[in-house]
This record gives structure tokens, C-alpha cells and sequence, in this order.
């Protein structure tokens, strides 16, 4: 696919982006616009480089796709990709994909996921996942899942052998299916099994960042 082919399908405000704006190495495959605004489907295209430093893109992406894109992006891309976004991106990526996200992502991601998220990250993975997330994380995840994440998270374990390390006070925690773990707000001990108090034996909840015995 020559160079204009692929222009073809980076639009900004409906019309082809502007050959000033539009830059394209063809030795490396590589697009990449500081253009805000912009509608990129290069879906059917495999081993596709994308780097987009302006805001509010849409980006649409084959396999082996390697994509960086700004604030607010919102992702799809195939199978073996590998994204690096700003915050308050949406992602949806294939099995084996590598994700490092910025605050308040949403991500979505097959098996085999490598995901590397800062606070208040969502996040549902397949089985064999490796996660890392920030405090506040809301954590969906398949079975053989390694996931550290620190205070104020909640991971809700949809497959069997589950591996959590809480990096609020370096707890490890194993899971199986079922479980809900919540991880304790800063500094207390301890987490919360399916609304069981692992210090205490006790029922609580966490709510507003406070530890209430119910």
C-alpha cells in the first residue's frame, strides 16, 4: 500500500488530512501527525508504525500495529500490538498485546496481556495476564493472572490461580475463581475476601477510602 492509499485513510474533520500535517516514511512503514482531531483506520493494514501527538484521535489498527498516540485517544488494534497512550484513553487490543497506560485508562485486552497502568485504571484481561496498576484500580481478570496493584483495588477474579501482590503494605495475596479481593486503603493492613476482613475474620466494606466493620 503506497503512501497515498494510506492517506486515504487518516481523515481530519471528515477530509483527507493535509499533506502538510500528513508524514510517512515508507522505509520504516511509519505515519505519524502532531494534527489533533483525527480519524485514523489503518485496520487491514499489518506491521503499521503509528505516532500521533495530537489530542482526541481515533485510531484504528492491524496486527503487529506499534502505536503512540496522546490524550484521549480511543485504540482498537489487532493481535501482538503494542500501545502507549496518554490519560483517559480507551483501549481495545488482540491476545499478546503490551499496554502502558497513563491515568484513568480503560483498557481491554486479550490473553496474554502485558499491562503497565497508573491510578484509576479499568481493567478486563484474559487468562495469563501481567498487570500493574495504581491505586484505585478496578481489576476483571482470566486465569494464571499476575497482578500487583496498590491501595483502594478491587480485582474481581474470573479464573482459577490468580497471583496478587498488594504493593500497599507487600502482601501476597492467591485467588481463585470467584473471589473478590478488595485491597485496603492506604497503609491498613490486610485486604477484603468477598467482604471478609483477612486481619480480622470480620465483615466489612470500603467505601469513600474508609475501612467501616459492618
Amino acid at each position: 500500500m503506497n503512501k497515498e492509499e494510506i492517506q486515504k485513510r487518516v481523515l481530519h474533520n471528515g477530509e483527507p488530512l493535509a499533506p502538510q500535517k500528513f508524514n510517512f516514511c515508507e522505509k520504516t512503514n511509519t505515519f505519524s501527525s502532531d494534527a489533533d482531531d483525527l480519524v485514523i483506520d489503518f485496520e487491514e493494514i499489518d506491521y503499521m508504525n503509528v505516532k500521533v501527538a495530537g489530542r482526541d484521535s481515533i485510531i484504528k489498527a492491524g496486527f503487529r500495529a506499534n502505536i503512540k498516540a496522546w490524550n484521549n485517544a480511543n485504540i482498537e488494534a489487532g493481535d501482538d500490538a503494542t500501545i502507549k497512550v496518554g490519560w483517559d484513553a480507551t483501549i481495545k487490543a488482540g491476545w499478546g498485546a503490551n499496554i502502558d497506560a497513563l491515568n484513568n485508562a480503560t483498557i481491554k485486552a486479550g490473553w496474554g496481556a502485558n499491562i503497565d497502568a497508573l491510578n484509576n485504571a479499568t481493567i478486563k484481561v484474559g487468562d495469563n495476564a501481567n498487570i500493574k496498576a495504581g491505586f484505585n484500580a478496578t481489576i476483571k481478570a482470566g486465569g494464571s493472572a499476575n497482578i500487583e496493584v496498590n491501595r483502594d483495588s478491587t480485582i474481581k477474579c474470573d479464573g482459577h490461580d490468580i497471583a496478587i501482590i498488594n504493593r500497599n503494605v507487600f502482601e501476597a495475596i492467591a485467588a481463585n475463581k470467584g473471589d473478590i479481593i478488595q485491597i485496603c486503603p492506604c497503609n491498613i493492613p490486610g485486604h477484603l475476601r468477598n467482604g471478609i476482613h483477612s486481619e480480622t475474620g470480620k465483615k466489612c466494606i470500603i467505601k469513600n477510602g474508609l475501612l467501616t466493620e459492618v
